[in-house]
């Protein structure tokens, strides 16, 4: 009997934990979608209107704080972390082909990856919007009642998101 309470007791604690660590990488990842984007838009920004060389713009990253300063040059910055296999791909495609075109091609070519990296982050927005709000979102109200603290629920069970 006694493991059955236990059981029970441990089981949403369970879920809230499994449901808050999904929520933790979804956020994660959208982050840096986000920074990518971010990065490339600078570096296209620098490219387009001061035709910044490559290796200046690289330290100038770094001491920023925007990348990490592992890699020898901007060709070889690695991917911010969380992305997926296929949007690290696209991003060392991109980096790795910077510094063989003249201006106009290189926005080009940002402008052609930055797109993709967007459809991706749509994606991934939408594959995050399908999924249930986070536990996180669930409060345990006085009287034992669950109360929803998402708008998205309206009213659940007569107990909605303004307390009416």
């Amino acid at each position: 009997m006694m493991l059955h309470i236990l059981g029970a007791l441990l089981l949403p604690l369970c879920g809230w934990l499994a449901g808050d660590a999904i929520q933790a990488r979804t956020v994660q990842h959208l982050a840096a979608l986000q920074k990518c984007l971010a990065l490339l838009e600078r570096i296209r920004q620098e490219v387009a209107f001061r035709r910044a060389d490559l290796q200046q713009l690289y330290a100038e990253l770094c001491r920023e704080g925007i990348l990490e300063s592992g890699a020898r040059c901007l060709q070889e910055a690695p991917p911010p972390e969380g992305l997926t296999r296929e949007e690290q791909q696209c991003f060392r495609t991109c980096m790795s082909g910077l510094g063989r075109a003249e201006a106009q091609r290189e926005c080009e070519q940002l402008d052609y990856y930055r797109a993709r990296l967007q459809a991706l982050q749509q994606t991934a927005e939408h594959a995050a919007g399908g999924r249930p709000v986070c536990p996180a979102n669930w409060a345990l109200q006085p009287g034992w009642q669950w109360r929803c603290c998402s708008s998205e629920f309206g009213n659940l069970g007569g107990n909605n998101a303004d307390g009416n």
